[in-house]
């Protein structure tokens, strides 16, 4: 499944405040495949407009808990 996030503003995890201007998060299947205008992004798929919300590409889940033995559960 291909589809766009529009109107979404971006914050890179470094710098002080999120991006001025919002932007599009072009998905395809479980992978981001596009970042930018939503002109070059999001042109003939289905989109979802999250109008004020702010992204955080690269965020991973990282709450494992290496120390367990999933055989005990």
């Amino acid at each position: 499944m291909t589809f766009a996030l529009t109107d979404v503003f971006a914050w890179d995890g470094i710098s002080n405040q999120r991006s001025e201007q919002t932007l599009t998060v072009r998905i395809e299947g479980d992978r981001i495949t596009g970042f930018g205008p939503e002109s070059e992004l999001a042109g003939g798929i289905e989109t979802l407009s999250l109008r004020g919300c702010t992204v955080l590409p690269g965020l991973i889940d990282a709450h494992v808990h290496l120390c367990l033995d999933p055989t005990v559960f």
